[in-house]
């Protein structure tokens, strides 16, 4: 367990886990331009769009190089804006063009009752009567259970502002499928939540969006341990008043009984976008528990995370609260502070960081990288070289292929 020192304003009570871990095709430049234009005309018919987001995920696998899945998922989120007016077909939706469609007829009165509730509380919203619009006759929904129809348009109605195309497109993901009952319906919560934050907030993208894209395309899986669980894997109800989420391989875990933790967003985010960032570092280049790899892998986590609520770079006063929390005797991070008893080479960097933040200078991630690549051959304590010598993802970014080193 991993315990925030609890004296720092930023990261106050708080506990994290984490145990994880282009080549553009030959095409020519007149190719690229036609093809795209043709991509961005069948996005603007809603059905289409979220046939192109469904593949993406298998786009990224099949794909001949890495441009072509990235060009494609831009293309997609450029769309994703503009969803809630080409529902009409570039029309203003209006609630009686939700509720006299054929699809809301096929509703249960529960489900009925949902959309004219949410849409009557919030009425003048077009954007959000075209999302409503939008997921009751997609194919996707069609096809879902009529509870996880309720889940589905529950996490629409309790996050304005969320794209049906993401809250649908998690349905095919394996995390969904194999949920239980709650777990799918707090993953279409947690879904709806990451996915109104991205779309209403333009100034916490790309990381925001880009998070919303890891987990909505299976790139990493949603994990919603039970309690039973947690306590399996050593966790005390002490922790757990404590702990956000954790990362392990391919997996990023919300803590949902954490206190408040599923209402407040900028929690959610925050923990969302942090244990990603995670798993797009570790999962093809891990690092060991106690070394210098593993002190930038959580730096950097902490860092970024800021990114997703509008915050580049964090502040002086928030980067004290993770120096101290990594490096001070009150460290939440034991092994941290523990390579930095012991290792006088990665001491020597850690306590310049704390002169720079002493007058007023935030180290970024890289920079940090940089400093440690600079110890390769001369630090025992290093593991992984490679991981230091490797440029690491600060916005989230979706691969499935290995970073490359410098």
């Amino acid at each position: 367990m991993r315990i925030n020192s609890s004296n720092e304003t930023p990261l106050q009570n708080t506990q994290e886990i984490n145990t994880s871990k282009a080549t553009q095709s030959s095409e020519s430049l007149h190719q690229d331009v036609m093809r795209d234009t043709a991509i961005r005309e069948s996005l603007k018919n809603p059905t289409s769009l979220l046939d192109h987001k469904a593949r993406l995920s298998g786009q990224f696998e099949r794909s001949k190089s890495d441009f072509e899945a990235k060009k494609l998922r831009q293309l997609v989120d450029e769309a994703l804006p503009t969803t809630p007016n080409a529902a009409a077909g570039g029309a203003v939706v209006t609630t009686t063009d939700v509720t006299r469609s054929a699809a809301f007829s096929r509703l249960s009165s529960s489900q009925r009752s949902l959309i004219n509730k949410t849409l009557s509380d919030n009425r003048n919203n077009s954007q959000l009567a075209a999302q409503f619009k939008e997921m009751i006759e997609s194919p996707v929904f069609s096809r879902l259970s009529s509870t996880e129809k309720g889940y589905s348009l529950n996490g629409l109605a309790k996050n304005i502002g969320a794209l049906s195309a993401d809250i649908l497109q998690f349905t095919q993901t394996n995390s969904y499928k194999d949920f239980n009952r709650m777990q799918k319906q707090q993953g279409q919560l947690i879904i709806g939540l990451l996915s109104a934050d991205a779309a209403q907030n333009p100034s916490h993208n790309p990381m925001s969006r880009n998070t919303v894209l890891a987990l909505t395309t299976g790139n990493v899986e949603l994990g919603l341990p039970s309690k039973v669980e947690l306590k399996r894997e050593g966790f005390t109800d002490a922790d757990l008043q404590g702990l956000y989420g954790f990362a392990y391989e391919n997996t990023m875990y919300f803590n949902v009984y954490r206190p408040g933790l599923l209402d407040s967003r900028e929690d959610m985010v925050r923990t969302a976008a942090h244990e990603i960032n995670h798993v797009l570092n570790d999962r093809t280049n891990d690092t060991e528990y106690d070394t210098p790899e593993r002190a930038l892998d959580e730096y950097r986590a902490w860092y970024v995370e800021n990114f997703a609520v509008g915050i580049n770079p964090p502040s002086v006063d928030y980067m004290q609260g993770v120096w101290e929390n990594f490096f001070s005797p009150n460290a939440g991070y034991d092994n941290i502070r523990e390579v930095y008893v012991k290792d006088p080479a990665f001491r020597k960097i850690i306590d310049q960081i704390k002169t720079d933040l002493d007058n007023g200078k935030v180290t970024d991630p890289e920079a940090f990288r940089k400093s440690l690549a600079s110890l390769i051959g001369k630090d025992p304590f290093i593991k992984n070289p490679t991981y230091l010598t490797t440029p690491g993802n600060l916005d989230n970014t979706l691969t499935t292929s290995p970073r490359r080193a410098e």
